[in-house]
């Protein structure tokens, strides 16, 4: 039986009895896109697109913004089985369609070229994000910028950290969710 390399697969070494198999930067084989489609280079505008992507329900374009593995914690819709975590292709597109019918979170984005509804909208060191979302983005800080805000809508704010790659593209959506009356 012959094995047919995928095309953007490095290498497949041997190591200690153990098949080791070597990706270009960006991701394996499942990558979501080889360079994500954001129109900018800064992390701050980056993550703008992406919840402008989000706010117009636009899987297609948030899935497009978005590399895999992909991590989303605390915005959560029902039916959605994926516990936040897309590691290929296709878990990231059933989890951008979950973000996006996520109404409280989508709702609660204004319009985002009115850049004064973003204006605390920055990136953050580690030590700067709210304690409990730290955790969650530890593991991406040394090699992503963290772009932190806050999303009031109808009953809820929401606390939001994007871990947005240096070369583009955002790898985790996590927040904080306060409901007030």
């Amino acid at each position: 039986m012959t094995m047919r390399k995928p095309s953007r697969q490095l290498a497949t070494v041997l190591l200690f009895g153990l098949s080791l198999t070597l990706w270009p930067r960006g991701g394996g084989a499942d990558s979501t896109v080889d360079q994500p489609n954001s129109t900018t280079s800064d992390p701050v505008e980056t993550a703008l697109e992406w919840l402008g992507a989000a706010r117009a329900k636009d899987a297609g374009k948030l899935m497009s913004l978005s590399r895999t593995p992909f991590v989303e914690s605390r915005l959560r819709v029902d039916g959605c089985a994926l516990k936040g975590r897309a590691r290929t292709t296709k878990d990231m597109a059933k989890l951008a369609s979950c973000i996006v019918r996520e109404s409280l979170f989508v709702e609660s984005i204004p319009d985002t070229t009115v850049k004064k509804y973003f204006v605390n909208w920055k990136v953050v060191a580690l030590s700067d994000v709210e304690k409990s979302l730290r955790k969650l983005v530890a593991p991406l800080a040394k090699n992503h910028d963290l772009v932190s805000g806050d999303l009031t809508g109808s009953g809820v704010t929401y606390v939001i950290v994007l871990a947005v790659r240096r070369d583009g593209g955002v790898d985790a959506a996590v927040a904080d969710v306060d409901v007030f009356e």
